[in-house]
């Protein structure tokens, strides 16, 4: 069941830059917007644009003066996670709070252009396993 009387109290968070990931959606929504009340400068990778730029809409209409900013991220592409971090950095401001939320849970089994699953994907490229992976697959495919 949704609860939507959460009641999470923050200190003033202002001039401390905190990135949520998965703040478009469930949880992530109610701490993206606590946390714009609380006066953070959010950041909020996402991998829809265009539910994100709904997402900054809302919390900017709900909390006058908050500062949010998108990036662009698939968590599931190695280059994508890459591509944020170098872009995180080129602003020059430190990151003071990481949320890591995002997350699938019991997701419907769709593959990703390397061959796996999505869900796979997206928990082992970042951990960098993918040429441990690569290589048990050709070890595989050989023939005997």
């Amino acid at each position: 069941m949704a609860r939507d009387d959460i009641d999470i109290t923050l200190p003033d968070l202002a001039g401390r830059r905190v990135v949520l990931t998965g703040g478009s959606d469930g949880m992530g929504l109610i701490m993206a917007d606590r946390l714009a009340a609380a006066g953070a400068d959010l950041v909020l990778p996402v991998r829809n644009r265009a539910k994100g730029e709904a997402v900054a809409v809302r919390l900017r209409t709900k909390n006058p003066g908050a500062r949010v900013s998108l990036h662009d991220l698939d968590l599931s592409s190695l280059a994508s996670v890459r591509s944020f971090g170098t872009a995180l950095t080129a602003e020059g401001a430190p990151v003071h709070l990481l949320i890591n939320n995002a997350g699938v849970m019991t997701p419907p089994v769709r593959p990703h252009r390397l061959g796996r699953s999505r869900q796979r994907a997206r928990v082992q490229r970042p951990t960098g396993l993918q040429p441990v992976e690569d290589r048990a697959g050709a070890l595989r495919a050989r023939p005997r």
